[in-house]
């Protein structure tokens, strides 16, 4: 953060945060609902574990997740205010977003109304045009349910960019990346993808 960089305040730490409960968990670590002790602001923390092999070997992509998300200020993508590690685990401090993600709607995908699906969608589409549209190009490739975010039951918010990239000019990327069973067609063929693939 600015701040830390120019000398005006310290780096935060992990025991600056009151956990208040774990939010959800997979093969990189946790992410935690926290609570500021000073300010008493609430904070999603995503904790990647940097004992884990396999989180050490994807250190660059989290080095680029990083870069991506301080770099992008839209209303339908998820803030990141901080980052920090320690000896055991890199931390993002991102937005808490109480709504929950669009997966947990699915069993109750009846009540939720035509215009609710639209207006979730519209924010998804809003977002990813933003990201195609920066210079260089940003390329999520994780789209799905899971990585879509409710504020407040209306606004939709697009998180967790482990797997982007930036695209430049007519480039295509290899890597096969993403959730296996939403990977796009030209991931799953080995043809080569752009900001497309989203």
């Amino acid at each position: 953060p600015e701040n830390v960089l120019r000398g005006l305040e310290s780096e935060p730490k992990i025991s600056d945060f009151i956990l208040l409960k774990e939010l959800g968990a997979g093969s990189f670590g946790r992410v935690l609902l926290v609570q500021h002790k000073i300010t008493q602001a609430k904070y999603a923390i995503k904790a990647i574990d940097k004992r884990n092999t396999a989180n050490i070997q994807e250190k660059p992509y989290f080095r680029r997740e990083i870069e991506i998300m301080y770099r992008v200020h839209h209303p339908n993508v998820v803030k990141l205010f901080g980052h920090f590690e320690d000896n055991n685990y890199c931390y993002f401090i991102m937005e808490y977003i109480a709504g929950g993600n669009i997966y947990s709607l699915v069993p109750k995908s009846r009540s939720i109304s035509t215009q609710q699906k639209a207006s979730i969608m519209k924010d998804v589409i809003s977002a990813v045009y933003f990201l195609h549209h920066m210079n260089p190009k940003i390329v999520h490739r994780d789209i799905k349910p899971e990585n879509v975010l409710l504020d407040k039951g209306t606004v939709a918010k697009l998180t967790d960019f482990g797997w982007s990239n930036y695209m430049q000019g007519d480039m295509k990327r290899t890597t096969v990346c993403g959730t296996p069973v939403y990977l796009a067609p030209e991931i799953i063929n080995n043809q080569g993808h752009d900001e497309h693939v989203d």
